[in-house]
């Protein structure tokens, strides 16, 4: 974009690509890029897994169900290795709770809709074929809404294709 245009591009992964698309509905920015955010049931991989407990069994041993279960399929897998430090800090209760939320924003599939309609320019980028599921890239083509799918890649996109991802995400910042 133009060196001159202050504005704010948002960038966020999973959750935070879901923020990244509420936030640009209410705030002027310079654009949207959203890598692997949730965009339909199918994406809620570690909310699912949260949503199968009632809170109080999820607070109980859910969480640390979960979490060993990241470690274990972290020992070869560099980017949950990453996932299973981060939710060493997290609280179960909160998680459960954003979990919740975040089905509840996936399931009726209108996230793709509204990353469609923001006015700021907007790329999704996709790790595929690990990232988002196959209906959500569909969404999105159906949607119109501008996606690359990086390969081989999974949900953390950007550290599975680090050069592919930076290379595309810097490309469109830098479009005018």
């Amino acid at each position: 974009g133009s060196a001159s245009d202050r504005r704010p591009a948002l960038i966020g992964h999973s959750m935070g690509g879901v923020l990244a698309t509420l936030v640009a509905e209410r705030v002027a920015i310079r654009a949207v890029v959203n890598v692997d955010g949730n965009l339909s049931r199918g994406d809620c991989t570690f909310s699912a897994r949260a949503a199968a407990f009632t809170r109080e069994d999820f607070i109980a041993s859910g969480f640390a169900a979960i979490r060993a279960d990241t470690y274990e399929r972290g020992r070869d897998n560099l980017p949950l290795r990453g996932y299973h430090a981060a939710t060493l800090t997290a609280s179960p209760a909160v998680f459960h709770h954003h979990a919740l939320q975040l089905i509840e924003l996936s399931e009726p599939e209108l996230l793709v809709t509204r990353l469609a309609r923001l006015t700021a320019p907007v790329l999704f980028v996709a790790g595929v074929p690990d990232g988002i599921c196959e209906r959500s890239r569909a969404l999105l083509d159906q949607h119109n809404v501008r996606w690359i799918g990086l390969a081989p890649a999974g949900h953390w996109v950007f550290l599975d294709q680090l050069e592919a991802f930076a290379s595309a995400v810097a490309g469109f910042l830098r479009a005018p």
